[in-house]
């Protein structure tokens, strides 16, 4: 057998995942374009007794109440993220995790489309659960949508355990 070879680091994902972070800059300048739009209906209401722009101002006033609530949803997810990725950056520099080593033992494949509990393997007597439909930069790739950790495989895995005792993967190694 041959050395190992890094097929999973958390750092990659992150960066793929940020690449789409622009939609936030697009909800900003759809704001300020509605938040124009209601200062411009709202000043031909009031300073030109024009009754045709109430219409207007009203639904201007709904479309900046809905982008409002928009961006705001959209920034807590970017700083949800975003802690995300400096607890694990954190935990990789300073090498607070645990590495698993040996064959994987396949315990279960989770169902394509499914949402259950997705992969579960074993290797060197600790059990990790692989979720497709988990949100984390951690490792979350099944075998059904192209995962790395097959059965009988010899894999490295760096690890830590969550607050929610949850096993997250910061890297994988496989040897080849």
């Amino acid at each position: 057998m041959g050395e190992y070879n890094t097929v999973f680091i958390f750092t990659e994902k992150a960066n793929l995942q940020w690449t789409g972070s622009g939609e936030l800059g697009i909800n900003i300048i759809l704001f300020i374009a509605i938040s124009i739009w209601v200062l411009y209906s709202l000043h031909s209401v009031l300073f030109n007794n024009n009754r045709k722009y109430i219409s207007h101002f009203i639904l201007s006033v709904i479309l900046f109440l809905f982008m409002s609530a928009g961006i705001w949803s959209n920034y807590e997810e970017v700083k949800r993220w975003r802690n995300e990725y400096e607890d694990l950056q954190k935990r990789y520099v300073s090498e607070d995790y645990n590495i698993a080593e040996g064959t994987v033992d396949l315990i279960q494949v989770g169902r394509r489309g499914g949402h259950d509990g997705g992969d579960i393997i074993q290797i060197d007597g600790i059990e990790f659960s692989i979720s497709f439909f988990e949100r984390t930069y951690a490792y979350s790739q099944p075998i059904r949508y192209g995962g790395a950790l097959l059965h009988d495989v010899v894999a490295r895995i760096y690890y830590y355990v969550d607050d929610h005792d949850d096993y997250k993967i910061l890297r994988v190694d496989v040897k080849e």
